[in-house]
């Protein structure tokens, strides 16, 4: 028992239609707008004094839930109403506890919950898992932002024995006894690298430009000119995964504009890169091909690239295959596979490199999955939900402090959503202004979670 625990005394969530500027599109399909879900939690501590917390995320159903059986309008439905119980089920949790304990309690009815809704509804498919964690994590960001809150201090200066009433081991096995997530983190950065998406089908010039339609409103439409208007260094290539030698000229297409760009630009830093197929490969073997290929044929542009991000499918208990092939080429990493705590046991049987962590999926479990990667050594990055407003605040603030592998930050929100939640980001200017490649973080708050 601590005084700094908290019991949760009021919750709220209200949502918004987002629409994208251009359509977004992954392997599961093209959506042209989202909903956000802001919240707001109000705490009193042991010692009498109360703050309120804020969260905010997007309710990406095209991400989270991508099966074609069900509609759009119907998977944002029940993914609202995630948000929605997940606020009862935090009001009635009742006691005085800190942020982990918290989430904690809320996640392990997380399945029920999923159960009760599908046959409330009458659904002939499972609700993923992976849309309760997108539901609750604005949530559990706005608890920890409000435990910090109430006694002015920044969250990521509580992870430690003094504020936690459990040791890591508590939540992650024997191997953690003893250890808190402050003997993980690392000191905060000033500013971070911004990592561009490119989209499967993104031009890459002008020329590539004129073949299609899209918005005239003053932001870079091609690689060339984003690359001139923020001298990016790093990219994330979306590709499709279903034709090896189309990934491999599109790869190929998009390092020859970006490192001819940096050369006219005068950036020292050479181009580095990840691939991304948003689980296009249907097992392992492709995507081994596809690398040897790249090696085969240019040799700067493999030796550019760092990792590749979840190329097969989010069901790991389903896979016929490993991918330790692919990781003995390059560092292959977890996305949307990475559901729960239960999913990091399957990384040294499958022969994955490590984990593409993202605030999405809850800050409670974001740290907790980062603790137990950086004990085993393995490979880490920050990935990004097109975070507008608080989401991206949240998601540059945890990886700021958090010791990683690469250095990219991804932040497509610029590019998708550039004018979401303008009263969200007018106290974060710099932060979302990216200059000479790169973001500034010097108008976090330093109390709570931002």
């Amino acid at each position: 028992m601590l005084m700094t625990d908290i019991l949760v005394t009021a919750a709220e969530a209200s949502f918004s239609e987002e629409k994208y500027r251009v359509p977004f599109k992954l392997s599961s399909g093209v959506s042209s707008q989202v909903t956000y879900a802001k919240v707001e939690v109000t705490v009193v501590n042991r010692r009498g004094e109360t703050a309120t917390g804020v969260g905010g995320i997007l309710l990406s159903t095209l991400w989270t839930f991508p099966t074609p059986a069900v509609s759009r309008e119907v998977k944002d439905r029940l993914m609202r109403e995630l948000v929605e119980r997940f606020r009862s089920l935090l009001l009635d949790v009742g006691e005085y506890l800190d942020p982990l304990q918290l989430s904690h309690a809320v996640s392990e009815q997380m399945r029920a919950e999923l159960k009760r809704i599908r046959q409330a509804h009458e659904l002939n498919v499972d609700i993923p898992l992976l849309s309760a964690l997108v539901a609750w994590s604005p949530f559990d960001a706005a608890i920890h932002d409000a435990w910090g809150r109430t006694i002015g201090e920044s969250a990521f200066r509580m992870y430690s024995r003094n504020f936690l009433n459990e040791d890591l081991g508590h939540y992650l096995g024997d191997s953690m006894n003893g250890l808190y997530p402050d003997q993980f983190l690392g000191s905060p950065k000033a500013n971070l690298w911004v990592q561009h998406t490119l989209g499967a089908s993104d031009p890459l010039t002008d020329e590539d430009k004129r073949q299609g339609d899209y918005p005239e409103d003053g932001i870079p439409v091609t690689l060339a000119d984003w690359m001139e208007r923020d001298r990016l260094r790093w990219l994330k290539v979306k590709i499709q995964g279903k034709d090896v030698q189309w990934d491999l000229q599109r790869i190929l297409d998009v390092y020859r504009v970006a490192t001819e760009c940096v050369g006219k630009l005068g950036i020292r830093q050479p181009i580095q890169y990840e691939i991304d197929s948003n689980e296009g490969h249907a097992s392992a073997e492709p995507v081994v091909e596809l690398l040897r290929r790249l090696k085969e044929t240019d040799e700067e542009a493999f030796a550019a690239l760092k990792y590749v991000e979840q190329p097969t499918a989010r069901n790991l208990t389903e896979y016929s295959y490993t991918m330790h092939d692919v990781s003995r080429l390059k560092p292959v990493l977890l996305d949307e596979s990475m559901e729960d705590l239960g999913s990091l046991q399957q990384i040294d049987r499958l022969g994955w490199s490590g984990i593409a962590l993202k605030s999405c999926k809850g800050q409670s479990d974001s740290l907790l999955t980062y603790c137990w990667a950086r004990s085993k050594g393995l490979f880490l990055t920050v990935q990004d939900l097109t975070n507008p407003g608080l989401a991206l605040v949240h998601s540059a603030n945890l990886t700021a402090h958090l010791k990683l592998s690469c250095n990219g930050f991804e932040y497509n929100s610029r590019q998708y959503i550039p004018f979401s939640r303008p009263e969200e980001q007018a106290p974060f200017r710099k932060l979302f202004d990216v200059r000479d490649g790169r973001i500034s973080l010097s108008q976090i708050r330093d109390v709570g979670l931002y």
